[in-house]
């Protein structure tokens, strides 16, 4: 028999083709002759029976293809494997479906818990065999159900049972639950019909995973190509996401592959196809606060980066998560423009700014105004997103102002910056001292705080080194611009400098320490309120103390370099800098603390030395502020009996247990249905900024990934590859497969995308 068929007509068809004898007397199958070509059987299934005796069919004769298996994959989702009774119409694709997967036997249910009326229940033990020799066999075509309560045989199920009576093991709609009678099934096992369908579904299972039926060449070709689509698009993926990762461009000055600026992307895949012959054929959470900060771009655009802090609960452990969404071109610089712009970025995103309980911007008055800040009209809308300046940059304010205000501060600062600047602005005199140092000397910034501790502690370190090198200079040099100004740097370093040197070199070591702390994103405000709070007591016992021990330190070093000019205009004075220091940080940081403050009864400590009376006040006023999340009632009960649950549970680690492990502890001992209130409640503490270092990383990225040889770079490519680069952990672990799947059915159906 010939069948023709168009390409539109065999597109997820079924053709069976049947003589017009007598159907009856089906008995044995044949083959048909298909004249179509590859392309016009997509997605097709035949099956084909010659013109005998129905009633003797023992096998249906299946074409089985890769796309068979694909469709038996999706259908999965949908089929309860361990439930015979709903397989109610056996079709030929259930049944590839059921032999692929195998049988479901349900040897995981608890059988204690399932009886008859009559008291008797299934033992696991069933599901083997006992031989003579006393070895014991699996019954692996056996499948107890679960919602039927009864046993059925797999393959008995699978083919239709033709004798006029079914025995009830092979009967899908009934099952046998005769646990008193349970020898029967040795009875079935034996019997000439169960024999016969194992046999079947055994040989039918190896054919379906050996591929052997009958368009076998059809159906490995479709598989062969679907498998090198896969293979293709799986490497290009891999090879834009390693040029995200590294911020490389991935155009080049022309799109064909091997010719001279191609680009970095094609250029992998012609590497790539060298190994590879494929290739070479191919050629929500509702918690969360607000980050945002501005920065030029190579093209002189005003990019403002946007990130979401929020709190992560996977797999019952807590993070605490600062991601980057977006880079947004900016041209306002007035705080209601920003503002206006920030909230319209959010809509688009579909984030709810009454959703947000934070937010973390730097101290330029646009942003952190009172009055007309980007902080206050975002207030305006929601007054439960509260403003916390950036740590991490009040303290690097606070150290530049204190600096600023004293004419032999600015003094001291410049003379370091000349001297490193006297040796790298010469290669000769950079190489003299390199002789004798080390470490090398450094620069320091005039608003990088950070910098001045790094460019201090070299110089403190070598005094002795440098001042032997200037003296040296000045003996033996030929060149009058070294040695006068060799002269004047020898002058400037006198008992007053080197008092400052060395008086410097303690506080910018704290200071430095702090600051590298408060640039962490996981840092929470209890911890950054200690911080600071730990950095005023050492500078206020360190200015107390009246520098005697530094004094000392200062005159024996003058002594040892013979300086003869050890007249000191500074006196010893408890008000120095240190005063303005400390003011700084205390008003800088105030809104800071009152947060921290407002939560700190939360604290493991707190929890331990508090009195109840003294919890609950403080539960009130917390749960005043934030009625819109909790319930004030609940909370001030849930706190009151969670301080005892905390000390039975952790006695030891109670004092020094934080918040975020706190609501570890209600993720590990699944609290959080006993103590809602206090789970949310932690929840906006650890949401609230601490620092918008995290803006300044992805500033970072953006110099990397839009360089000037990438100046004329789009918007839209810009934030995507952004993403890949800066969350590249997230990207890593993103799963391909379903995209690839689907992009490879296609692309071996040459059906055009």
């Amino acid at each position: 028999m010939k069948i023709d068929t168009k390409p539109d007509e065999s597109k997820l068809s079924k053709v069976t083709a049947i003589s017009d004898k007598d159907k009856s007397n089906i008995t044995e199958s044949s083959v048909m002759k298909i004249d179509t070509k590859p392309d016009e059987l997509k997605l097709s299934k035949v099956t084909v029976i010659s013109d005998k005796d129905k009633s003797n069919i023992t096998e249906p004769r299946i074409i089985e293809s890769s796309h068979s298996k694909i469709i038996s994959v999706t259908q999965q989702h949908s089929i309860d494997y361990n439930n015979p009774p709903s397989w109610v119409h056996m079709t030929d694709d259930l049944r590839i479906t059921l032999i692929l997967h195998g049988p479901d036997q349900g040897k995981s249910i608890d059988f204690r818990s399932i009886q008859t009326k009559d008291g008797r229940r299934f033992l696991p033990h069933w599901f083997k065999k006992q031989l003579p020799n006393s070895e014991t066999i699996d019954r692996n075509w056996l499948i107890y159900s679960k919602n039927k309560n009864a046993l059925f045989c797999f393959p008995c199920c699978l083919f239709e049972y033709r004798q006029s009576q079914i025995p009830l093991i092979a009967n899908r709609q009934e099952g046998f639950s005769d646990w008193k009678n349970i020898n029967r099934i040795e009875d079935h096992e034996t019997s000439p019909d169960h024999r016969k369908y194992f046999v079947q579904w055994k040989t039918l299972e190896a054919r379906l995973k050996n591929s052997q039926s009958i368009d076998k060449s059809l159906q490995n070709a479709i598989f062969l190509e679907k498998e090198r689509w896969r293979h293709i698009l799986r490497a290009i993926l891999n090879s834009i996401l390693f040029c995200a990762k590294n911020n490389l461009a991935l155009r080049g000055s022309t799109s064909e592959i091997g010719v001279q600026g191609s680009g970095v992307f094609l250029d992998i895949v012609e590497l790539l196809s060298k190994y590879d012959k494929t290739l070479e054929e191919l050629i929500s959470n509702h918690t969360k606060s607000l980050l945002f900060d501005c920065t030029p771009d190579v093209s002189h655009n005003e990019q403002m980066s946007e990130i979401i802090r929020y709190v992560y609960i996977a797999n019952g452990k807590v993070k605490i998560e600062e991601s980057f969404i977006d880079f947004i071109i900016t041209e306002e610089k007035t705080g209601e423009g920003l503002a206006s712009d920030i909230m319209k970025k959010l809509q688009d995103d579909q984030h709810d700014i009454q959703d947000a309980r934070g937010q973390g911007y730097d101290n330029g008055a646009n942003m952190a105004g009172n009055y007309r800040g980007v902080q206050a009209r975002i207030q305006e809308k929601n007054n439960l997103a509260l403003y916390i300046p950036c740590a991490s940059h009040c303290l690097n304010l606070a150290g530049v102002h204190s600096a600023s205000i004293n004419a032999e501060m600015k003094h001291f600062f410049e003379t370091v910056e000349s001297i490193f600047k006297f040796f790298s602005r010469s290669t000769s005199r950079w190489t003299t001292l390199m002789q004798t140092l080390k470490v090398s000397l450094k620069g320091h910034s005039g608003i990088r705080w950070s910098s001045k501790s790094n460019a201090i502690k070299p110089l403190n370190t070598q005094i002795k080194e440098v001042y032997g090198v200037l003296q040296n200079m000045i003996a033996n040099s030929l060149n009058a611009d070294t040695t006068s100004s060799a002269q004047s740097l020898l002058k400037n370093i006198n008992l007053t400098f080197l008092f400052y040197l060395d008086v410097w070199n303690q506080i910018l070591g704290q200071v430095d320490r702090a600051t590298k702390v408060l640039q962490m994103k996981t840092l929470t405000l209890d911890k950054a309120a200690s911080l600071i709070q730990a950095l005023k007591n050492s500078l206020q016992e360190f200015r107390n103390t009246e520098f005697e021990e530094n004094f000392t330190r200062t005159s024996t070093l003058v002594n040892t370099l013979g300086i003869t000019n050890t007249s000191m205009r500074f006196k010893k004075r408890k008000d120095w800098n240190f005063d303005v220091f400390i003011n700084q940080l205390n008003w800088r940081y105030e809104k800071l603390m009152e947060v921290a403050y407002d939560f700190g009864f939360l604290s493991g400590a707190s929890l331990y030395n508090m009195s109840t009376i003294e919890l609950k006040k403080a539960a009130m006023d917390l749960a005043m502020k934030y009625e819109k999340d909790i319930n004030c009632a609940e909370f001030i009960d849930e706190i009151t009996d969670f301080q005892h649950v905390v000390k039975s549970i952790i006695p030891d680690h109670i004092k020094s247990a934080t918040v975020i492990e706190l609501l570890q502890l209600i993720q590990d001992y699944n609290l959080k249905e006993s103590y809602p209130n206090i789970e949310i409640v932690f929840r906006i503490f650890l949401t609230m900024p601490v620092t918008a270092a995290t803006c300044e990383r992805s500033f970072s990225k953006l110099k990397l990934i839009k360089n000037y040889l990438r100046s004329t770079m789009g918007q839209e490519r810009l934030s995507n590859l952004s993403i890949l680069s800066i969350e590249n952990e997230v990207a890593g672990e993103i799963n391909f497969e379903d995209v690839i799947d689907e992009f490879a059915a296609i692309k071996s159906r040459k059906v055009k995308l």
